[in-house]
């Protein structure tokens, strides 16, 4: 996943009486609140016929040809049209699709979150430009406004919370 960062100076909210294990369980509970709104809100917006354009993912041999077009039968996209009867992108067979879009798994520390994704989009052929973990990964500058603001209300919610005894 690109990288989304909750910035926050534990030191800043001694004044108010938290202390930095608060402050830091708060942020750690507010970041995987955000990646698991990523998950999914966002990821499955990647395997629409529109996400070429949306995110700017590399173009495939033969995306830019009419289905009549000399040399389209045979590429990438008309194979793929033919065989399968779409042309959304990171999906071939659908397993790697539904393999991310099945129950998230987050991973996650203070500093950051992490969606484990399926090892499927790892692979790459050694010649091609296209980069599956790139394009899946990518995040709009308005996808990135919109998790901050879940994130930040989520840390101000917890930190309303009265501290539970441990």
């Amino acid at each position: 996943m690109s990288t989304l960062s909750l910035s926050i100076d534990p030191a800043k909210f001694k004044k108010y009486g938290l202390k930095k294990r608060q402050v830091n369980n708060a942020v750690k509970a507010a970041i995987a609140t955000m990646a698991v709104q990523w998950h999914a809100k966002f990821l499955p917006l990647h395997f629409d016929e529109s996400a070429y354009e949306r995110y700017g993912y590399t173009r495939r041999k033969g995306s830019g040809m009419a289905p009549g077009q000399k040399g389209y039968a045979s590429s990438y996209v008309g194979r793929k049209r033919k065989r399968i009867g779409h042309n959304r992108p990171l999906v071939y067979s659908g397993e790697g699709r539904s393999m991310a879009l099945a129950s998230p798994k987050i991973r996650g520390t203070s500093k950051e979150a992490r969606v484990v994704l399926p090892s499927k989009f790892n692979f790459r052929h050694p010649k091609s430009q296209i980069s599956m973990r790139d394009e899946i990964t990518r995040i709009l500058p308005e996808e990135s406004r919109v998790l901050l603001d879940i994130g930040r209300a989520r840390f101000r919610q917890l930190l309303q919370q009265p501290p539970q005894e441990t």
